[in-house]
């Protein structure tokens, strides 16, 4: 029974390297397009790329509580979503986010530029696909931890965290950052594995 449930963290943990792979975009391909690529004048006032990813924390803060009554309503009706499920939803929302930022790259390679607006709904997508991802894998990790092993399996996560960081900027260093319509492609291939 132990061999199962450590079977089942390592599943759990390979879908959060997964989507690690996508969410640490941010700080790499996302940042360098909204540096490039995007009109950062908001009310005449130009705004610092690395600023918008202030975003993440501020939608994360509001939503957790929308998040947390959502699960909870389904619970009371007995609604409640096995944990792979809500992961799923997770990625496919991260896969969502690369849509757009696809659909903003391929707006600037045809207009020069593209709006700020592609990029605050593209950090407000991957901020509620962490809510639904992140909380999940370390209650399920929780769960599925033998008693005597708990401390050490916890600590699994840190090196899935650790794979999922590496990966990420491998894929990041493939993408040709100075063209967004190579950019586009780029994050049309993260929204696909994402989907």
């Amino acid at each position: 029974a132990q061999r199962k449930r450590l079977w089942g963290i390592w599943g759990i943990g390979l879908c959060m390297c997964f989507f690690l792979i996508g969410y640490q975009q941010g700080g790499t391909s996302i940042n360098l397009f909204i540096q490039r690529f995007t009109d950062r004048n908001v009310f005449g006032t130009e705004i610092p790329a690395g600023t918008f990813l202030s975003l993440l924390p501020v939608f994360i803060i509001v939503m957790a509580p929308v998040i947390g009554a959502f699960w909870l309503t389904l619970s009371k009706r007995g609604l409640e979503l096995p944990a792979l499920a809500k992961m799923g939803f997770g990625i496919m929302l991260l896969g969502a986010a690369f849509a757009v930022m696809s659909t903003a790259a391929a707006t600037a390679q045809a207009e020069g530029i593209a709006a700020v607006w592609w990029i605050v709904l593209t950090l407000f997508l991957i901020s509620v696909a962490d809510l639904l991802v992140y909380p999940v894998v370390l209650s399920a990790i929780a769960a599925l931890s033998p008693p005597s092993r708990a401390g050490m399996v916890m600590g699994l996560t840190a090196v899935f965290g650790a794979m999922g960081n590496m990966l990420s900027s491998l894929v990041a260093a493939k993408m040709v950052m100075t063209d967004p319509g190579a950019m586009s492609e780029g994050f049309a291939r993260l929204s696909w594995q994402g989907v």
